[in-house]
């Protein structure tokens, strides 16, 4: 009869060590779930409560479209986690403002899979594997002009010259990109060409050049 019991006890320990390692796998492949970018919501006419969705056809007729860039959407986190597009000052405390995207770092967000309803949370780890990770990146920022030879506004310029049109992160331009002129409002055709990729990425910018 003990010996009985032993094995009974045996296996019993056994099934749960199982388990645990079943469990922990489980864990430890849903923690690998790299979070997408959030670009649509749906949010509730009544009380504004949020949900992730792939595409705005998503959202019911009772719902509100929301794209997520350019925004800026003013939302309402409970520290529960949910979230809602509420006016700013229906906000109450505990709840705390969020503003998307964000100007800086990175939101995320655990959407439910069987709902899309959205989570707020500090870290995708924290989603659980009922919930899909999401976030919210800040507005991509528009090249700019960090720098132009000749100078602007330089005067004296051999009529040669090789423009060249720095910018501030490497960019695709079409031929009707730049227009020049001289003097202003007298159109002259040029030739344009782009730094190799290599010298871009080593100067942190693309480079533009125009030949007249």
């Amino acid at each position: 009869m003990k010996r009985i019991s032993a094995l009974v006890v045996a296996a019993a320990v056994a099934l749960g060590l199982a388990t645990s390692v079943i469990a922990g796998a489980a864990r430890e492949q849903h923690a690998t779930v790299a979070p997408v970018e959030m670009s649509y919501a749906c949010a509730l006419k009544s009380n504004g409560l949020m949900r992730y969705v792939t595409n705005l056809n998503q959202c019911k007729n009772t719902e509100e479209k929301i794209t997520i860039k350019p925004g800026p959407w003013t939302l309402c986190v409970q520290p529960d986690g949910s979230t809602r597009k509420i006016p700013p000052a229906q906000c109450k405390k505990p709840g705390t403002l969020l503003t998307l995207p964000p100007t800086s770092g990175t939101v995320y967000f655990c959407a439910a899979n069987s709902t899309g309803v959205l989570r707020y949370v500090t870290s995708p780890a924290q989603c659980t594997a009922s919930e899909t990770p999401v976030m919210v990146t800040p507005n991509d920022v528009a090249p700019s002009v960090t720098s132009t030879s000749p100078a602007n506004g330089a005067t004296h310029v051999a009529t040669n010259t090789t423009i060249t049109v720095n910018f501030s992160e490497s960019v695709s331009a079409t031929a009707s990109a730049f227009t020049l002129e001289c003097p202003s409002g007298t159109s002259k055709t040029f030739t344009q060409s782009a730094s190799s990729p290599s010298s871009a990425a080593s100067a942190g910018a693309a480079t533009r050049a125009v030949t007249a």
